[in-house]
């Protein structure tokens, strides 16, 4: 059986040390043991490292520390990703100030991810925003991206 690929978005990495919201933490947490002990490939992009590197170094520093133990793909920034975020902003998905949200998508979307996963509830894990999304890809000739939250990623629920 093939590997599913999971983009994981700065949201998902941030909530591992997120003493403020010990749900989510905790659901973090275990989104991280079910992907160490199932088939998936896990991918982010130079933005997720570059979103992290504005942190205060000590947050950074420790994020970074849990990304090196994980190993995920660094995937590049391309013209392609730039130019359907782009597509993504001209379809008015998300207020300006999100752009950086989208080219999270458009990354999933042009590397032909399984899934992006994000607890960006604001902006990424939004009916509306997904619909917008998978539109935009469909009319593009990207197939659509399933985009959830750490929990629809476990395997018995």
């Amino acid at each position: 059986m093939k590997k599913l690929k999971l983009y994981i978005e700065t949201s998902v990495w941030n909530f591992l040390f997120a003493d403020d919201a010990p749900e989510k933490k905790r659901d973090t947490q275990r989104f991280f043991e079910e992907v160490r002990s199932a088939d998936y490939e896990l991918f982010i992009s130079e933005l997720v490292i570059a979103e992290i590197q504005r942190a205060s170094l000590s947050v950074s520093e420790r994020l970074m520390r849990k990304i090196e133990e994980f190993m995920p793909e660094t995937l590049e920034i391309t013209d392609e990703i730039r130019e359907l975020t782009y597509m993504y902003a001209n379809s008015n998905l998300l207020p300006e100030k999100a752009f950086d949200d989208l080219a999270h998508v458009a990354v999933a979307s042009v590397n032909n991810m399984d899934f992006l996963v994000s607890w960006n509830l604001k902006h990424i894990v939004k009916v509306k925003t997904i619909m917008g999304i998978n539109a935009v890809n469909v009319f593009e000739g990207y197939k659509e991206l399933k985009i959830c939250d750490v929990l629809g990623v476990f395997s018995d629920e």
